[in-house]
Order: C-alpha cells, then sequence, then structure tokens
C-alpha cells in the first residue's frame, strides 16, 4: 500500500503531504484510506509526508491496539498517535509544524465542511488543497491483486444471479427477491454492494426502482440489478427474467446483450470514455432502441460508482487496467423495462467481460 503513496507523490500534485479520514462504524469511510493505507480503522485520520516518508495515524484510545496490530499485518509501517475529542486538532497541529509541511492534500467528496473549517482555524501556515480527484485517477488504473479481487466478485455475482433464478416465480414480491439476494449474499461471507434492485412489469421502467410489495405477475419482466462487495471490491452485474409470454421484451433484451457485446469488442480501440457514450448511442439507434436516460456504465472499484466518468463530455482516456461497466437499458413508461449489465475489465488494448 505504501508504494500507493508514493506513485501519488511521483506525479507531483503540489503537495507535500496527504490527509486521509476514515468514517466511523456507520459507513464505510473514505476508500481512498483504505486503498492507500490497507488499514480499517474507524474514525481515524493518517497524515503522510512526501519527503520523509513519515506516516502518522490518529485513532482514538479504543482503537490503538487494533490500529498497531493491522498496520504490523499489512506491512503499513506508521506511528499511531491516540486522541480524546477536540485532543486531535491540538496534536495534528503539533505534528504538522514539526514535519513542516506547506501544503496538505486532501479529499473534498469526504472531509465535511466542519472538520475542514476545524482544521484551516489551527492549520496557521499550511494549505489545505483539494486532491480528491487525483486520488480517484490513480485509482482508475486497477492493479493485477485488485484486479483478481474483482473477478472474484464478479464470479460470486453471477452465482447469486444464477441461483435466484429459481426465485424468480409468479406470486414473489419483489420485496422477497430482494431479501434472498442479501441472504445469499452474507451465506456466502460477502456483503451487498449496493441495494438490490427488483422491478417488475411497469417498475422496470423506473431504472433505480426500489423493491416494493408488488407481487410478479405472469407474462411480465423482472429486472435484477445487484452486485457484492468481496475483500472490499465491488461487482455490478444486471440480468432479467421472463415470465410467461414476453416476446417483445426478449427481443429488446436480446438487442441489449448484442449492444453490450459490440461495446466490448470495439472499445479497446477507442481513446477516450467520451467515444464510448458515442458508440452506444450509435448502436442503440441502429437497434431502434430509444436514447438512453442514463450513462452507457461507470467506473468500478472500491466504490460501485467511480472513475472513469462514461459520459458525453467525459476526458477521461482508456488504459490498460480500467475495469468498468457496460449497461445499455430500455425503459418504456407505463409499459416495461430492461437493462443487461456485465463488469469488464481493459487489458491490452481488449475489453474483456468478466
Amino acid at each position: 500500500m505504501s508504494l500507493r503513496l508514493e506513485k501519488f507523490f511521483l506525479k507531483n500534485h503540489g503537495v507535500d503531504a496527504l490527509l486521509l479520514n476514515n468514517g466511523d462504524v456507520t459507513d464505510l469511510g473514505d476508500p481512498n484510506f483504505f486503498y492507500y493505507s490497507g488499514l480499517r480503522v474507524d474514525s481515524s485520520i493518517l497524515l503522510a509526508s512526501k519527503d520523509e516518508g513519515e506516516r502518522i495515524l490518529f485513532t482514538p484510545k479504543m482503537h490503538v491496539e487494533h490500529a498497531k496490530f493491522l498496520s504490523e499485518q499489512s506491512g503499513f509501517d506508521c506511528t499511531v498517535v491516540d486522541y480524546k475529542g477536540k485532543e486531535f486538532l491540538k496534536k495534528f497541529s503539533a505534528e504538522v509544524k514539526k514535519m513542516g509541511l506547506k501544503r496538505i492534500g486532501f479529499n473534498s467528496y469526504a472531509l465535511t465542511s466542519r472538520s475542514y473549517l476545524s482544521l484551516m482555524r489551527i492549520l496557521r501556515k499550511a494549505k489545505l488543497v483539494d486532491v480528491g480527484s487525483k486520488m480517484l485517477e490513480q485509482r482508475m488504473v486497477k492493479d493485477e491483486m485488485e484486479i483478481g479481487l474483482i473477478k472474484n466478485a464478479v464470479k460470486s455475482g453471477k452465482k447469486i444471479l444464477d441461483e435466484i433464478e429459481n426465485e424468480v416465480k409468479v406470486g414473489k414480491r419483489e420485496s422477497e427477491i430482494a431479501a434472498k439476494l442479501k441472504i445469499k449474499t452474507i451465506e456466502m461471507g460477502f456483503e451487498p454492494a449496493f441495494a438490490p434492485i427488483v422491478a417488475s412489469g411497469k417498475n422496470g421502467a423506473f431504472p433505480h426502482a426500489v423493491p416494493s410489495a408488488k407481487k410478479l405477475a405472469r407474462d411480465e419482466a423482472v429486472t435484477i440489478d445487484y452486485g457484492v462487495r468481496a475483500n472490499d471490491y465491488c461487482s455490478d452485474l444486471t440480468r432479467c427474467y421472463f415470465l410467461g409470454n414476453c416476446k417483445k421484451q426478449k427481443e429488446d433484451y436480446e438487442k441489449l446483450q448484442e449492444i453490450t457485446g459490440e461495446i466490448a469488442k470495439k472499445a479497446g480501440r477507442l481513446k477516450k470514455f467520451s467515444q464510448v457514450t458515442e458508440l452506444a448511442n450509435k448502436l442503440m439507434k441502429e437497434n431502434k432502441l430509444p436514447e438512453l436516460p442514463h450513462s452507457i456504465g461507470h467506473g468500478i472499484g472500491l466504490e460501485v460508482h467511480e472513475y472513469p466518468g462514461i459520459r458525453k463530455n467525459s476526458e477521461h482516456r482508456l488504459a490498460s487496467g480500467n475495469v468498468f461497466t457496460i449497461e445499455p437499458g430500455v425503459y418504456y413508461a407505463g409499459n416495461y423495462g430492461l437493462r443487461y449489465e456485465e463488469t469488464v475489465l481493459l487489458k491490452d488494448g481488449k475489453v474483456l467481460i468478466l
């Protein structure tokens, strides 16, 4: 993990240290905290200096022993400093002064405005610099270990979606199916990457429908969008299931599958992700399908939605090691909706469906 810090500083983002803050037990915190340290210690703040390679982990007294244990276990060398309440600001300020830091990088996506203002009040000679997007850009390119973990998450997610087909029956409630997905995930030793989407019939026309008490009916399509978080990395997949006579829906679904395959086949030769969007729009039009109301996909890794951004105005360039989704869909208000989604890897100029 320390190599990731070194790689970040080598890019010369104009900072001489990074401040990474983790959340408490009620959330997953900032993924960058784990990405750069490999540690899962809640309510903690890491200050990592560029020049000396010095790393200070500020953590509540109750977490000190756990922090030391995880540091030793992961091989991430750091000095653990305990704090209680407002003591943190005083101790943090002292370390910044001692290290002679002038520009401290932070992630504005994770640091609250309240915390930012508190830090600004005590940092007399140091400036806070937002480098959140630079961290996300580094995470866009996955290393071999990350790719292996994502592959495992995808494999597990596909297994669950294959097994859930036996539960998709007339009379079952959308909420029942969603609960079954969660149970299967927990039984495998993982956790849901996000709240499952289970949408049947007319509800399928809502891209992010919330599972309801609606019962599945004959001659309806059922869209399930789901992913698992396995060893911190996520998968994201969408499949449709058909109950009875769904000829038109099945025809549309086959087109979506073909479009996904075509994008995967051609995207590796493109330069920018904006061109992936152009390709998707072209294929949707050629197949006489309506324009997508959402992006054709998104990056995925420690978070379900992360860089690269796949939009018509995206400046992100394709690079070997990118992992992202391809998810074309059709939505007919008051009638039905369908989506097909795969998690893919760009490797040496080729896009591979995981």
